[in-house]
């Protein structure tokens, strides 16, 4: 996969209702820490909350693959919110299971909503 703008095509990025694991590993094919540099964190959040609340997302590919990126590094730390903790078993182990509304949660309609905005604008060039 392009890990360069320059170099990045359609081909290169995951189709929007495409399997989580690809999308995933496009995520990780671009260092959002470098790209935002130190205020990564402020950037990220603010195209976050202008997504929620306007329904925009930026213009530059960049900014949306580093979005990508940190969103999916964020997993480590949440668990995205794709599992949910059972109620414990008989010998009261709680496990890790599928959460039903994982494809209507808001975080993974963000997180599709970035790849269609990178296609869009991959395809208007």
């Amino acid at each position: 996969m392009g890990r360069n703008r320059d170099r990045l095509t359609l081909g290169d990025v995951p189709r929007v209702d495409g399997p989580w694991q690809e999308i995933n590993e496009f995520a990780h094919t671009f260092d959002g820490y470098a790209h935002f540099g130190e205020a990564w964190g402020e950037r990220f959040n603010a195209v976050r909350q202008d997504y929620v609340a306007n329904g925009q997302l930026p213009a530059a590919i960049d900014d949306l693959r580093a979005c990508l990126f940190l969103e999916f590094r964020g997993d480590r730390f949440t668990w995205g919110d794709d599992v949910a903790i059972s109620e414990p078993d008989a010998e009261g182990v709680r496990h890790i299971v599928g959460n039903p509304d994982f494809e209507t949660s808001p975080t993974q309609q963000y997180r599709r909503a970035v790849i269609a905005r990178i296609r869009e604008l991959l395809g208007e060039r």
